[in-house]
Formats: structure tokens, C-alpha cells, sequence
């Protein structure tokens, strides 16, 4: 994670750990296996979503437990000792502890040598001047540990945070937190480390005071995420197009699509917000999501943002304009998507295979079986199923001959 947010930023790095951890938590609703394991059913397990982003999250947690300096001082000690010969998981925890002079057999035991993660239900309340933490381990423990976690809780006040350390040891545990006043915000994993899935209870104003002054994206989009359901709220759809002009793009892509079928006091004003982002927003990726987001709006005409998206220079604009046109296509349209049949872009190939199956005629069949022919393999699948929808749409052929030109 540390080359990402050297590179890129540490918003960029939240969201490759976001995107990280949930590849791990999909996998892990299939199957839970200790990241060392002696046996494979598949030579490609090795290869799988345990290994690598459960893996780089529980490396990542490890770096931000001993800091940067011992970490990688570790790391140097581990391959200097072990050059050129084969290796177990003791030597790298002995190149820790040796380093750090710290006995690191919990850490090693639970993350690399026990199936699963930790489920965790959090909530808090305020008494007598302190922030009363409560804290359940709630996955199943006949299959997986109770673990040992060192986190960072917030409490924010006057627009600063207020860090506390606490150390998780129990299946159930309080925490009583000092603080001066009631807080604003009281935030469990501080710094979005945790590989862990954490349900947190928070008001809505506590939210809304997290998007607000949150110093990262993973903070912003769970509170993103946690206000979807309330956009009917004047406060919470005006904190929603205020994230739209974020600095990060991944946060405006969430504010986007937290207003995904907007139906609150604010129509006509979040329809021009949504519009401005999806003619002049810098980032392609974000004005194709604003494209996508208008295109939810059912039976309302949007087709000369669609037309301008068509000629843009990103190709996910211009897929998204496509499959905004199938569902509501105008009479010039088919001529403006024909005009890019013979595209080699994938997105936009998918685009163009389900605008013709929702909207194609029997004209279009040959399009099918002639792109068929030189569509990549991610996109083949799709092509196929959207040309069953073409054709389930057709009226029985009687004879006719079909080209198949």
C-alpha cells in the first residue's frame, strides 16, 4: 500500500485497500482459508483472493502496527537472512520480533494461520464526560478466533480529532473514552486499517459531520454509504452535491451515485449539478457515472447531454452514453450509435451489444454474428446474452433467410 500513496496519494491508496478488501470479503462468502496453507485443491488457489488481497490488507495492517521504519528494516533483515534458500512463516515473524523486540506469535497466528476475519458490531454513547464504547466480535468463533485487535478510535470535537488506543481482546468489550464534551463524531478504526467487517452505529448527524470534515476517502464514502437511504433529507442532499466538487474522484463518483434516482425537494437543482458534472467534470470516469446516474431518472429527456457524451474522448463516457440511449432512445439514435458499430473498445463494445439487444431490429442480427466473431473473451458472454435478447424480442422468422453477411 505504501507505493500507492507514495505515487498517488493516500486517497488513491484507501481505494486500492477498499477495492482489496472487498474482492477478500466476495471470496470470503465462498470459502474461508488460512492465508498458509499446505494443501491446494487447485494449483490456481494459490493465485486466489486469500493470497493476494487478504494477504497485502494483513501486510498492510502489520506495517501500520510497527510503523514504516521497522517494517521495512524487517523486511530487508527477513530477505538478507533467507536469500537464496527456501523459507517458512516463523522466519518472518522472527525477523520481526528480533527487530522490533516485540513477541508477534498473536499477530502471525490469527492473521496468517486462522481461517476468516473479524465481524464487529460497534456502538457508543455519552456518559458522564466519557464516550462509552461497546465493542461485539459476532463471527462464528467454532471456526475462527476471537482476535487480538489494536485500534485507533476517534473523537472529533471543534473540527479536530482526538485519538484514542485501545486494544481488543474479548468477544465483548467496553471502552470508556475521556473527552471534555459530547463529541461530534465518535469514529472506530480511525484510519480505515482493520481487515474487518465492522457494522457501526451512527446518527445521521454524525454522518453528515463525517463527510464534512473526514481528511480521507474511505471515511467519506462510508458515510457516503450511510446516508443513501436519507437523500430525501434537504441536509443530506445538499452535503451529497457539495462532495462533488471533493478533490478525490472516487469520493464525487459515491456522491454520484448516492443520488441515484433522486426524488427530494431539490430535483431541479440536482438534475443541473448532474448534468454540469457530465459535460465538464476533468475525469472521465466520473462523467460517465454522472451519465449513468441521469439515465436513472425515468421518462425525463436528457438526450443532448447523451449526444455531446457520444463524441467524447473517454470511451467510458461514450459507453455510458450508449447504454443511456437504450433505455430511452430518440429518433436519431440508431444513426448516432451506428456510427460506432465497428469499435475495438470492450466497455464499448458491451454498451453497443446492449443497446442492440433492448432497441435492435432484425437488421441487426449480422451485427451480432460478424462482431461475435472478434469480440474479446470478457466480452463475448455478455454479447451472447444480450443477442438471446434481440432475438427473443423477434417475431417468429416463417421462412425467411436471414444473412448471415
Amino acid at each position: 500500500m505504501l507505493w500507492a500513496e507514495q505515487k498517488y496519494g493516500a486517497d488513491a491508496a484507501a481505494l486500492v485497500q477498499q477495492t482489496k478488501l472487498r474482492n477478500y470479503l466476495e471470496e470470503a462468502q465462498m470459502k474461508r482459508e488460512p492465508l498458509i496453507r499446505y494443501r491446494y485443491a487447485n494449483r490456481e488457489d494459490m493465485f486466489d483472493r486469500h493470497s493476494y488481497d487478504k494477504g497485502g490488507r494483513v501486510l498492510h495492517m502489520l506495517r501500520k502496527y510497527v510503523g514504516n521504519d521497522a517494517f521495512f528494516t524487517s523486511l530487508n533483515r527477513y530477505l538478507t537472512q533467507n536469500k537464496l534458500s527456501s523459507t517458512e512463516l516463523a522466519k518472518l515473524r522472527i525477523a520481526f520480533e528480533e527487530t522490533t523486540g516485540e513477541d508477534l506469535m498473536w499477530f502471525f497466528d490469527q492473521w496468517f494461520l486462522q481461517r476468516g476475519h473479524p465481524e464487529l458490531r460497534v456502538t457508543h454513547s455519552f456518559e458522564n464526560s466519557q464516550v462509552v464504547l461497546h465493542v461485539q466480535q459476532v463471527q462464528d468463533t467454532l471456526y475462527q478466533p476471537v482476535y487480538r485487535l489494536p485500534v485507533t478510535v476517534a473523537t472529533w470535537n471543534g473540527g479536530q480529532p482526538t485519538e484514542h488506543r485501545i486494544l481488543i481482546t474479548k468477544a465483548d468489550q467496553t471502552f470508556h473514552l475521556p473527552v471534555n464534551q459530547r463529541p461530534n463524531l465518535v469514529k472506530f478504526d480511525h484510519e480505515g486499517t482493520l481487515l474487518a467487517q465492522v457494522d457501526e452505529t451512527q446518527t445521521q448527524e454524525e454522518l453528515l459531520y463525517q463527510l464534512s470534515h473526514a481528511r480521507g476517502y474511505l471515511q467519506k464514502y462510508a458515510a457516503i454509504q450511510g446516508l443513501r437511504s436519507k437523500t430525501a433529507d434537504l441536509t443530506v442532499s445538499s452535503a451529497f452535491r457539495n462532495a462533488l466538487s471533493d478533490p478525490f474522484w472516487a469520493t464525487r463518483v459515491a456522491a454520484l451515485d448516492g443520488l441515484r434516482r433522486y426524488r427530494g425537494a431539490e430535483g431541479s437543482a440536482v438534475r443541473k449539478d448532474l448534468q454540469r458534472v457530465a459535460l465538464n467534470e476533468k475525469k472521465g470516469v466520473v462523467r460517465a457515472a454522472a451519465i449513468s446516474v441521469l439515465s436513472s431518472f425515468q421518462n425525463e429527456d436528457f438526450s443532448e447531454v447523451y449526444a455531446a457524451a457520444l463524441k467524447d474522448s473517454s470511451y467510458l463516457v461514450v459507453g455510458a452514453a450508449v447504454d443511456a440511449l437504450s433505455k430511452a432512445p430518440t429518433a436519431a439514435t440508431r444513426t448516432q450509435v451506428a456510427a460506432l458499430q465497428e469499435t475495438k473498445n470492450s466497455a464499448l463494445l458491451t454498451a453497443l451489444s446492449n443497446y442492440y439487444g433492448l432497441n435492435g431490429t432484425l437488421d441487426d442480427y449480422s451485427w451480432f454474428l460478424r462482431r461475435s466473431q472478434d469480440a474479446p473473451a470478457e466480452v463475448l458472454y455478455v454479447m451472447l446474452e444480450n443477442f438471446g435478447t434481440l432475438m427473443q424480442r423477434m417475431p417468429p422468422l416463417s421462412g425467411r433467410k436471414v444473412s448471415s453477411a
